[in-house]
């Protein structure tokens, strides 16, 4: 079942073959995390058109690990791709650091 756990999970054949080698992998970025769920909404919406596509790729918000809890209201809230990217790109700001306009706030939900 790799493959099922490797779509939530993509890193992990990273650490699988750093274990093998001895050595420890250094745990996702939340930028990688943000990129990988920008391609798995992009790809949905590409199959299945921009309602269903955004609606079905929400199955995959555990890819986003640590940021999944701060945006899954405001990316349950969006229906258009656009305004899913819009929000993934406001946590992945958040996560690098805050900024004066947007501290603390991610599409109106605090964080």
């Amino acid at each position: 079942m790799i493959g099922r756990g490797a779509i939530d999970h993509a890193w992990m054949c990273r650490e699988a073959r750093a274990r093998l080698g001895g050595q420890t992998a250094a745990a996702p970025t939340d930028d990688e995390r943000v990129a990988m769920y920008r391609a798995i909404v992009t790809a949905q919406v590409a199959q299945r058109g921009a309602r269903i596509g955004v609606a079905v790729a929400r199955r995959h918000l555990g890819v986003l690990g640590p940021l999944a809890p701060r945006v899954r209201a405001p990316l349950f809230a969006e229906t258009t791709l656009a305004g899913t990217l819009a929000v993934l790109e406001r946590a992945a700001a958040l996560a690098r650091g805050p900024s004066p306009r947007a501290a603390g706030h991610v599409d109106g939900a605090s964080v």
